[in-house]
């Protein structure tokens, strides 16, 4: 390297550059080196290197600088001008100084490096005791959940006895909380039942749920004669409307009013495009065209079409709600069709043999896969 180019990278670079003889005298030095010492240059040169380390390192400094096989990396501490050491990654290497055998060393100041992982350390630390804190917290939470969610189930109501008719329920939520519910209710010759599936999967779904649950046993206590479920849906979607902190979400509801007594059966939909399902011996089945627009906070329903069919012996009635016909596996989707197969097929058991026939075809659907929404059923039969 040419005498100019050397004495740049000695005086500018920022690591410090020594050149020593194989006793460890100074032979050439860099500014930075000279400054960081408090020695002029020409003060520098000559002097015993070791004796710019802390008097405990100097003698191992000498063996090491001795040996005929050394290595090329060590770590030493440098005494600055102020008498404080400062933490040095040292890089030997052998070569020729004018004409003689040389050291060239390169002291890399380690201090920042230092500070930076003692506190990078500190950071860790505190991000343990966090992601610890964050761990409980997660813990807590999930136990929440599970109380939240062992609570719904509970208010999960069973098939109540019904005059003439047999029913049962099946529900499986996406999420530990699900945003669906159902209901029947029997009073005497009439059977009123309906599911609800709100926006979202989780605590609040579920807690509007309930609100629905208040919302239609309210009306069923101040009707009086016959309950007519499409009056019902519109009763619920004026309590909705008077309910601000709702307008974010909106319902699918279903309900459906059997009268044993006259063999008629009541269907309305507010919502769900997976219509009510209807099975009749000798007919087959069939989606009721039962259709009309989600309850939200407008008040008004302006589509809501109730439907009117016999209910005979040996008939069936599915209600569901959308998240299994949604669900998809690959390229594949469960679909209405397979809805209306898995029902049609499993018509010659009783309504729980159903609802049991139709999850069983889900799953073998989903194949293992967690379902991406909440799966809610009701079937009545005579």
């Amino acid at each position: 390297m040419e005498g100019e180019n050397l004495s740049a990278v000695f005086n500018y670079h920022p690591d410090l550059f020594f050149v020593l003889d194989r006793t460890g005298r100074v032979l050439e030095a860099g500014l930075p080196a000279a400054f960081l010492l408090g020695l002029p240059l020409e003060v520098l040169k000559g002097a015993d290197f070791a004796s710019f380390l802390p008097q405990d390192q100097r003698e191992a400094f000498r063996s090491f600088i001795s040996r005929e096989r050394m290595l090329r990396i060590g770590r030493y501490s440098l005494l600055a001008s102020s008498g404080k050491p400062m933490e040095m990654e040292f890089h030997f290497a052998r070569g020729r100084w004018e004409g003689g055998d040389a050291l060239f060393v390169t002291a890399i100041d380690l201090s920042e490096r230092l500070r930076a992982e003692a506190q990078a350390e500190v950071y860790l630390e505190e991000l343990e005791v966090m992601t610890a804190k964050l761990r409980e917290a997660r813990r807590a939470l999930e136990e929440e959940f599970a109380k939240a969610a062992s609570i719904h189930r509970k208010l999960l109501p069973k098939i109540p006895p019904m005059d003439g008719l047999e029913g049962a329920a099946y529900f499986e939520p996406a999420s530990k909380i699900g945003g669906d519910f159902y209901e029947v209710i029997s009073m005497g010759e009439q059977t009123l039942a309906y599911l609800v599936d709100v926006s979202g999967h989780g605590l609040d779904g579920a807690l509007i749920s309930l609100f629905v649950r208040e919302w239609v046993s309210d009306w069923v206590r101040l009707t009086k004669g016959p309950l007519e479920p499409e009056l019902l849906v519109r009763s619920v979607a004026q309590r909705f409307a008077g309910e601000e902190m709702l307008y974010d979400y909106f319902i699918c509801l279903q309900a459906a009013v059997i009268h044993t007594g006259n063999g008629l059966c009541k269907v309305v939909n507010a919502g769900n495009h997976v219509r009510p399902l209807l099975f009749v011996p000798g007919k087959g089945a069939k989606f009721l065209d039962a259709v009309g627009t989600p309850v939200a906070g407008l008040g008004e329903m302006e589509t809501l079409q109730s439907v009117r069919v016999s209910f005979p012996k040996g008939a069936r009635l599915l209600l569901c709600t959308d998240g299994m016909a949604d669900q998809e596996a690959g390229a594949a989707r469960f679909g209405h069709r397979r809805v209306k197969e898995a029902f049609e097929g499993a018509c010659h058991l009783d309504p729980k043999g159903i609802l049991d026939r139709i999850a069983q075809e889900f799953k073998a659907f989903l194949g293992g896969s967690p379902a991406r929404d909440d799966v809610t059923m009701l079937c009545f039969g005579r």
